[in-house]
């Protein structure tokens, strides 16, 4: 794909600690559990807040969480 034919700008993930989790299950219900597993995420550890979570969707039923922690 073309970024910028898309309306998209190319950019780089911060490096480091990541938590991670990984959803199963059909849409639209697998897009409802992407606020509560962050959250659980949360929970386990202190999130470095100067980087983004990452939401990556390897599938249209599979859904991969990275929360940066410090």
């Amino acid at each position: 794909d073309d970024p910028q034919a898309l309306g998209l700008e190319p950019g780089m993930i911060a490096g480091g600690r990541y938590l991670h989790t990984r959803l199963r299950g059909q849409p639209p219900g697998i897009y409802e559990q992407i606020g509560p597993a962050f959250d659980a995420l949360a929970a386990a550890a202190p999130s470095d807040e100067t980087r983004a979570g990452i939401e990556y969707y390897r599938r249209h039923d599979v859904i991969d969480l990275y929360l940066p922690v410090g």
